[in-house]
């Protein structure tokens, strides 16, 4: 298989009544069970584009954490989201080396999943997440990578 070959994998989100919620993400066979992330996931916790992950049945998500790339997922929510603020968004993201991995769209409401590389700095990209915030005053953002599961606000410090 070709390093970068986009094989679609299935990983938890989430639970729901018990039962895992899984998330569809782009990801290259590294080995046998052993992927890395081509984009940052929507929902699935923890992980981020270019992250190694091998699926493992004791985990309680079903995978491990093998080896981080050094980005950050952010996952930014909207009621309304056309394609002229899409690419108003993805002009920022870039703006400071980050990018738009992709999203989805409902009847109420748009999910975008954007992922920044760790060295442009927290501050950053909390600058460039407050000027999308002023400009969508109906979104709210969230990191995806940054905190423990257990509690949200305890940082992972994977970063350091």
């Amino acid at each position: 298989m070709k390093p970068e070959e986009n094989t679609p994998i299935k990983i938890i989100a989430s639970f729901k009544d018990g039962k895992p919620v899984h998330e569809e993400v782009p990801a290259a066979k590294v080995d046998n069970n052993h992927y890395r992330l081509l984009a940052s996931p929507g929902f699935a916790p923890g992980v981020a584009s270019g992250d190694e992950i091998a699926f493992v049945d004791s985990e309680p998500l079903g995978y491990r954490l093998i080896k981080r790339a050094g980005n950050v997922c952010v996952q930014m929510f909207l009621l309304q989201c056309s394609t002229r603020d899409r690419n108003h968004i993805a002009s920022v993201v870039k703006s400071i080396g980050g990018w738009v991995d992709g999203g989805l769209d409902h009847s109420n409401g748009h999910l975008l999943i954007l992922t920044f590389p760790v060295l442009v700095g927290f501050e950053s990209i909390e600058q460039a997440m407050a000027r999308l915030s002023a400009h969508f005053p109906d979104s709210q953002w969230m990191y995806g990578n940054v905190y423990e599961l257990s509690d949200g606000t305890t940082p992972l410090n994977w970063w350091l």
